[in-house]
């Protein structure tokens, strides 16, 4: 079983350096009380609770500041850079290089997945702030080919590619709601490259995107395997059998409790991540959710703010 005193201190040490205060003794201890030391089998309820929480992963300001500058070498700067070497003989010249690069990123777009309130959104401000990028280069919505306040700053003239930033692809289907709403039109008058990045996707999140969105290109800059889901086969979380089960049969009851129709995550995510900005419903419930009305008492221990607020 798990030593308790280990997990406890492994949790402070990440709530002291990691977590931004997050997760304290007390919001322990009041999430804790939920759960049962002695639960249906004798099964220590609690214990499994400090276990994945000890094994949650947080990404603080910090984190997601240096993530997004990793985003736009990744999405942006590298792809341009191979693009003007292929089309001029593979040259190794630096300044050609340089000022072929400066004019690729003028031709770009940065934009966000879903509306001002949503995290996307967020994420752009310390994305221009983080790369040093103009304000002009990202528009609204709106301002796009196809919409009632197209602008030709904006438009197929002046742009070359359409790059929608994310936090993270879950299941894809919230992408692709996005796509028929946005997408759909910005494509059909544009010929520009369009694509969708966010920087965490688990892989049938990327997988359906592809299939299912009018995006030209879908990448992300870190994949979720399978190993990232708390209660898969090859789960990073466990290496006995025996308690990934008692474990995910203590999160099916509470999350059922707590979120009727996911009680896993949306669409069986099974994920334990979350954001300086949020906590995605891909997160087992047990993490974020409020107290329902049948368990009064409950306390998330990293809370999410539903869209639905």
């Amino acid at each position: 079983m798990f030593d308790e005193q280990y997990l406890r201190k492994k949790i402070k040490r990440l709530s002291e350096t990691v977590w931004e205060g997050h997760a304290t003794g007390k919001e322990i201890e009041d999430w804790l009380s939920s759960f049962s030391e002695s639960g249906p089998g004798g099964v220590n309820e609690r214990l499994h609770m400090l276990h994945l929480l000890s094994n949650f992963l947080y990404f603080g300001i910090r984190e997601v500041r240096e993530l997004l500058r990793a985003h736009f070498q990744y999405a942006c700067q590298r792809p341009a850079i191979a693009k003007i070497r292929k089309e001029n003989s593979d040259t190794i010249n630096l300044t050609l290089i340089d000022a072929k690069l400066q004019e690729a990123i003028s031709r770009t777009r940065f934009l966000a997945v879903g509306n001002p309130s949503e995290s996307g959104q967020h994420l752009l401000y310390y994305f221009r702030q983080e790369n040093n990028l103009v304000s002009g280069l990202f528009p609204n919505q709106f301002e796009l080919p196809g919409f009632p306040g197209a602008n030709d700053v904006h438009g197929e003239a002046s742009v070359d590619h359409y790059l929608f930033i994310d936090d993270i692809c879950g299941s894809g289907q919230q992408i692709e709601q996005f796509s028929e709403k946005v997408i759909k039109t910005l494509s059909a008058h544009s010929k520009a490259k369009i694509s969708y990045c966010p920087i965490f996707a688990t892989l049938d999140g990327l997988d359906y995107a592809r299939k299912n969105t009018a995006f030209s290109e879908v990448c992300c800059l870190m994949e979720l395997d399978a190993s990232f889901q708390c209660f898969s086969p090859t789960s990073r979380f466990y290496k006995d059998d025996k308690l990934r089960a008692e474990a995910e049969r203590i999160c099916y009851y509470y999350g059922r409790i707590l979120w009727a129709r996911n009680p896993l995550g949306y669409k069986n995510s099974q994920l334990a991540i979350g954001f300086n900005h949020n906590t995605p419903d891909n997160t087992l419930p047990i993490f974020w959710s409020e107290h329902p009305a049948s368990l009064p008492t409950w306390s998330p221990i990293f809370r999410r703010y539903s869209k639905a607020a």
